[in-house]
């Protein structure tokens, strides 16, 4: 019997996709350069976070959730001291100690980015649910978002957490290590389309059961999506003609919104992903019927009325 102890992914993969990404990199790059092309506050527009409740009514500009997710985010941009364009020279001199130059660096800043995000995520709801914005606590009905405890799920915290790196692209002075490690190091967003075109690269593999952002419910799923589009940026990376662009897993993520095969694909996923979750749904609602008490008849003298 022969023994497996390796597991090299890259001979799973597709190279019609590769050269597909590889192909498209320039169109991703000046994408990606474009400030026109942001047009979010902080990375985050509604339609992204519509599924997060914070205990306050549907659209609440004030107590809603892109209003928590915008405070957080400020925040943060406070912190790194990027409130304002500001020179290369600056930028070294006032936040050096957000200075990333190697992958385990980002990781540990990304890891705190998450955490952060997730306890203001609770305190914001402590807050809504006090103030009594929400007095039924209606939160609950776009819940899936979170855990019981209030806390965001994994997908939708890192989620959060990946297109909020994404934006500051925009704010990184050029020319310092930061804006560098933004290119470099950032994790891909996972959503459904994200996740189509890795699977698809990677020999039609998911992992978590299901293609879509909410099927990505543990650490271990998340990471393994991210090392995966990390694999494919490497081979990519190999083959390109051109060394000097960058090829990494937030520009893939511009690859798999933007090129029209990925859009292609996508729509497929999407068609394949409302039938599975009907026929869940339908399983569901069968497995409900089949455990639902059976109404006994009344017996006749139930029924019929006494004879005086």
């Amino acid at each position: 019997m022969t023994a497996y102890t390796d597991f090299d992914v890259r001979s799973f993969l597709d190279l019609q996709w590769v050269d597909r990404f590889a192909a498209y990199l320039p169109q991703a790059h000046e994408w990606w350069n474009n400030p026109l092309n942001e047009t979010t506050d902080y990375g985050v527009d509604p339609t992204t976070i519509r599924a997060m409740g914070t205990g306050s009514k549907e659209g609440d500009p004030t107590w809603g959730p892109l209003a928590a997710f915008n405070a957080w985010a400020k925040h943060q941009v406070a912190e790194l001291d990027l409130s304002s364009p500001a020179t290369a020279a600056h930028a070294s001199a006032k936040w050096k100690r957000f200075d990333i130059e190697t992958f385990d660096d980002f990781e540990t800043w990304h890891r705190n980015l998450a955490e952060s995000l997730d306890g203001h995520w609770r305190d914001w709801l402590e807050k809504t649910r006090a103030a009594s914005l929400h007095p039924d606590t209606g939160w609950q009905e776009r819940a899936r978002a979170c855990n019981a405890d209030g806390s965001l799920c994994v997908a939708h915290k890192y989620k959060l957490v990946d297109l909020f790196v994404r934006f500051l692209r925009l704010l990184a002075p050029a020319g310092t290590s930061f804006g560098a490690a933004l290119v470099r190091h950032a994790h891909i967003p996972l959503d459904m389309k994200s996740i189509a075109v890795i699977s698809a690269t990677v020999g039609n593999l998911s992992v978590g059961g299901g293609t879509s952002m909410g099927d990505i419910k543990t650490e271990l799923a998340y990471q393994t999506y991210q090392r995966l589009a990390r694999v494919i940026c490497d081979v990519v990376a190999a083959r390109s003609d051109n060394r000097s662009v960058a090829v990494s897993p937030i520009i893939f993520d511009v690859f798999a919104w933007h090129n029209r095969d990925a859009q292609a694909l996508y729509t497929d996923f999407a068609k394949e992903e409302k039938k599975r979750a009907a026929k869940e749904q339908g399983a569901n609602e069968g497995s409900k019927r089949r455990r639902a008490p059976r109404k006994s008849k009344p017996k006749w003298w139930q029924t019929t009325a006494p004879v005086l």
